[in-house]
């Protein structure tokens, strides 16, 4: 399996859109009523354009199997939101459960680097795609000069233990209602 990591474009987002889709439907069917393809392709060029060069995609054969987005700050997130052009799609989002989407895991990760998005295609889950994701973006956050980063995982016993193995230390639990998350960090 030959696969390449590279920085997202726009041509990227319906595909990102439709694996975001794939990957989190049952999370979305549980925590809202309804989110179609348009407002994820609204929220996936909102992280484009706060990450900058932090959302990196991992394609097979072409393919998009897998993206991650990481932010040098949260900070940068909420900015794109009040950005006048954006804010009016998005203010329906700053309202629960929606602001789940789009807020760090809480308010002392906000002016830290933080892993907003990262989702591997469900056919090529434990076969490292998400372990080159981290590390792709790891080696952004340094060059960034980020020194630490923060991101929330399903509390699953085998992807914690995952995450420990390469350096991520556990910060906390969280219980959404729809699942227990994991918030942890790493040094970059």
């Amino acid at each position: 399996m030959m696969i390449s990591y590279d920085i997202v474009s726009d041509k990227d987002i319906d595909d990102i859109a439709e694996l975001f889709l794939k990957c989190f439907s049952k999370i979305i069917e549980k925590r809202f009523k309804t989110i179609n393809k348009k407002a994820v392709k609204d929220i996936i060029l909102l992280y484009k354009d706060a990450s900058r060069d932090g959302f990196i995609i991992a394609k097979e054969k072409g393919r998009i199997i897998g993206f991650i987005c990481g932010v040098k700050s949260v900070f940068r997130i909420w900015m794109q939101i009040f950005n006048i052009n954006r804010f009016f799609k998005f203010y329906l989002f700053l309202i629960p459960p929606r602001v789940d989407l789009i807020t760090p895991t809480s308010f002392f990760h906000v002016f830290n680097a933080h892993v907003s998005l990262l989702a591997v295609h469900p056919k090529h889950t434990k076969q490292g795609v998400g372990l080159g994701l981290v590390n792709s973006l790891m080696k952004h956050f340094k060059k960034a000069g980020v020194k630490r980063c923060y991101f929330q995982i399903p509390a699953k016993d085998s992807l914690v233990k995952a995450y420990q193995k390469y350096g991520s230390k556990i910060v906390k639990q969280r219980d959404y209602g729809f699942g227990k998350w994991v918030v942890m960090y790493r040094d970059v």
